[in-house]
């Protein structure tokens, strides 16, 4: 019995820390990283500006972005930098008071692609709402 417990117990440290190394890689913690590793990509920006004990914050973190297609998606199509709203470590035109806030950012001009996504939402939903970006930014090469 013994032996099957640190069996278990082994296995089970694991699999979280899989799960952890897999969240961990999807987000950059650094704005201007992430800026320039959007525009080297010619990928989106996507800035979620968090805060610590936002319970919306946890449920997307937990949750939503742990989605196999929600993840899949952004790693296709964005670059993906979480900052807390406390480190001012991002332009302050992208400021706010309400977490988690998800900025999408064209990175050649430095803009925002549209308003921005206030709040959290259920994987299908956020899944839709970046594929809306997604053609956003789209359109817009079309258009240059």
């Amino acid at each position: 019995m013994k032996k099957y417990i640190i069996a278990t117990s082994v296995l089970f440290l694991l699999f979280a820390n899989t799960i952890l190394s897999a969240s961990e890689t999807l987000f950059l913690n650094n704005y201007q990283e992430g800026l320039k590793k959007a525009q080297e990509e010619d990928k989106i920006l996507m800035l979620m500006i968090s805060q610590d004990g936002c319970p919306m914050c946890i449920y997307m973190k937990n949750n939503t972005l742990k989605d196999k297609n929600v993840t899949t998606y952004m790693k296709k199509y964005f670059i993906s930098v979480e900052v807390n709203l406390g480190d001012k470590t991002y332009p302050k035109k992208f400021d706010t008071f309400v977490t988690p806030t998800f900025f999408f950012i064209e990175p050649k001009t430095k803009e925002k692609l549209d308003e921005p996504l206030r709040g959290g939402a259920k994987a299908p939903v956020f899944l839709e709402l970046l594929q809306q970006y997604v053609d956003l930014k789209k359109e817009e090469k079309e258009y240059d």
